[in-house]
């Protein structure tokens, strides 16, 4: 078996006994409100993709550092989730999503990784400006590139639509430091920047 989809799973507080498919590629957590913590794991060398979906409970990710083959890591509702613990040694992720994570304040996990091409964060309370992302190799090797620094500054602000009329299909407008234009919103015109 290489895809697992647990859906639902009410009574799952961890992953023990998953180590028993070694195959494994794709896994799937969704609406396991009682997971607490991803041990049981063990060690998915081959294991590429990660998606955490309303796993409520879930405070501790320190089993995903034997995933060193991981390359995307998706995480959705874990309200009490704080740190990225163990991330810093998974040297193959490329993807990170992170969203609706309301204690999350430490994202030091994540400038260690030299793979890291994609941050996407929604709904990050705790996140208050770009700086723990200073030292990630990613940031550090792209900060000239106008498109990442526009795509990270407009998950931090979290805005999806113009600031001028509102409509929600409009893009942000990017930060004053970027070296891209502003792009018109398709129904005002407006070249606003967030607020």
């Amino acid at each position: 078996m290489t895809h697992l989809d647990l859906r639902s799973c009410g009574h799952l507080r961890d992953l023990t006994g998953i180590d028993a498919l070694p195959a494994l590629t794709d896994l799937t957590l969704d609406d396991c409100p009682r997971l607490k913590t991803l041990h049981g794991l063990g060690s998915h060398p081959g294991l590429e993709w990660l998606g955490i979906n309303g796993c409520t409970e879930l405070t501790d990710l320190s089993a995903l550092s034997a995933l060193t083959g991981l390359r995307r890591l998706f995480i959705t509702g874990a309200e009490h989730l704080t740190d990225l613990r163990g991330l810093e040694t998974v040297r193959n992720l490329g993807q990170v999503l992170l969203e609706d994570c309301p204690a999350l304040g430490d994202f030091s996990a994540l400038t260690q990784l030299p793979s890291l091409g994609v941050i996407n964060l929604r709904g990050i309370r705790q996140l208050r400006d770009l700086s723990p992302f200073a030292g990630s190799p990613a940031w550090s090797s792209s900060a000239s590139d106008a498109a990442t620094t526009w795509s990270l500054w407009r998950a931090w602000n979290a805005r999806t639509g113009c600031t001028s009329c509102g409509s929600p299909t409009a893009a942000p407008c990017a930060p004053p430091a970027a070296s891209v234009n502003c792009p018109p919103c398709a129904r005002c015109g407006s070249r606003t920047a967030p607020r």
